[in-house]
């Protein structure tokens, strides 16, 4: 729309100089000066047109809504870049200092369903000088398990006065937010989709060396179980991957194990991670749990019954999950 707009005005900057040459032309020449003039007129036409409509056009775009104690301001987006497979999104705001940055999805069935998608103990989502940089990890913003290029990905993200950063947001919250500013819409890059369909075992050379193993070690067993087989090799692989990736993010060791029958995982961090504090310990459980059970989901197992986290030479136990489905904290 605002493109369009200025187009229009442009138009009428070329229009209105032409038409007063030609004039000015007309008289000296002693020509008939009615097209020259026509020009003049519709070159000021296009002008007010552009004017007013650009006018009419800014004072609909939010500028700022109020929902509690939350200022919400929308964001813009001038960059985005691929980092260790994440989204690296950068922007403005005319959001003052201090506000941080929000982004979540509004699809009921994921994980973070009005919950923070960025990771704050890693990367800072405080406006400065109305900048804003914020990583998001694909994966956590939507419930897929098969990527490809042609689906967008719908992210909400806005900035938030009086917001500490990390909070799930209410349901007014979200109906402001969905009303006022629209999702951002992002896709994946070939080498993301390569990765993150790797997680899923859908990489080629890796499936066809599973059935051959699978073949040779069960070639007695029916087809069923040679699948079933490939699947839980499948999940013990991407646990592993995922039990890198955090641990690299963290700074930590972290190894994993998933039992043979893949009732339970366990992660298994340095002796140090006992003296984390009980929110650094909460954070790295809510970094290996949920996407623990998304990656069973993904590799069509069924999602354990038990993830610990432990130490691995004492094992002591940091976190675990719960019969009831939630995440206990030591």
């Amino acid at each position: 729309m605002l493109d369009t707009l200025m187009t229009i005005s442009l138009l009428s900057l070329f229009m209105i100089p032409i038409g007063l040459i030609w004039l000015i032309t007309s008289f000296v020449m002693k020509k008939r000066k009615a097209i020259p003039i026509i020009l003049i007129t519709a070159g000021m036409l296009f002008f007010l047109t552009g004017i007013i409509s650009y006018n009419t056009w800014n004072k609909t775009q939010p500028v700022s809504e109020k929902t509690g104690n939350y200022t919400i301001y929308p964001i813009k987006i001038s960059k985005v870049k691929i980092n260790d497979n994440n989204w690296e999104i950068y922007g403005s705001t005319e959001a003052p200092n201090g506000s941080r940055v929000f982004a979540t999805t509004f699809n009921s069935e994921n994980y973070y369903y009005l919950k923070q998608l960025v990771d704050t103990d890693l990367y800072n989502v405080n406006v400065k000088n109305h900048k804003y940089k914020i990583t998001i990890n694909p994966i956590d913003a939507t419930d897929d398990t098969s990527y490809n290029k042609t689906k967008k990905i719908p992210v909400y993200i806005v900035a938030i006065g009086n917001y500490d950063g990390n909070s799930k947001i209410s349901s007014r919250t979200k109906k402001v937010i969905k009303k006022h500013f629209g999702p951002a819409k992002f896709h994946l890059t070939t080498s993301q989709i390569a990765y993150y369909n790797s997680l899923n075992d859908n990489d080629d050379s890796n499936s066809s060396s599973s059935a051959t193993d699978s073949d040779s070690k069960l070639s007695e067993q029916s087809n069923s179980s040679s699948v079933d087989k490939d699947a839980s090799s499948a999940f013990s692989k991407s646990v592993s991957a995922l039990a890198k990736n955090i641990g690299n993010s963290n700074n930590l060791s972290i190894s994993a194990k998933v039992s043979d029958n893949g009732a339970s995982v366990v992660y298994y961090v340095p002796e140090s991670a006992s003296s984390m504090s009980k929110d650094d310990k909460s954070t790295l459980a809510s970094d290996l749990i949920p996407r623990t059970d998304k990656l069973a989901d993904m590799c069509s197992v069924d999602q354990p019954t038990d993830i610990y986290i432990q130490t691995a030479d004492t094992y002591k136990t940091i976190a675990k999950t719960t019969l009831t489905g939630g995440t206990k904290v030591y």
